[in-house]
């Protein structure tokens, strides 16, 4: 890969961001559980075994990100990802780290470490 020196210039500073925000456990968990589409809080809590506010908070840093957005149905709060690049990601670190067998973006297999 390639990487221009316009890219370093100007998108280096969202790329570190994103990348922050990945780098919590609790968030990546979150961000991987709405790549099947949106969730409640409440559901989200079930799934990633987070108290509601320890969710209610991390979902909050991922909205202020602009990673998801939240859409308000009565009392209940609906998460879902904002934007490609989030989803890139994701699709790229299921690949490398979650796949029965791994491959790379451009769908190359990994040679496995284990064997």
């Amino acid at each position: 890969m390639k990487v221009s020196d316009d890219f370093i210039k100007d998108n280096i500073k969202d790329a570190a961001a994103l990348m922050e925000m990945l780098s919590s456990e609790s968030r990546l968990q979150i961000l991987c559980r709405l790549t099947n589409g949106e969730r409640s809080v409440g559901e989200l809590a079930r799934m990633c075994d987070l108290p509601q506010p320890t969710m209610s908070q991390q979902l909050k840093r991922l909205k202020e990100a602009g990673l998801v957005e939240g859409r308000r149905a009565g009392q209940t709060i609906y998460y879902s990802i904002k934007g490609d690049e989030v989803g890139a990601v994701l699709n790229t670190l299921y690949g490398l780290f979650c796949a029965a067998d791994p491959v790379t973006p451009d769908g190359e297999p990994i040679a496995s470490a284990k064997a």
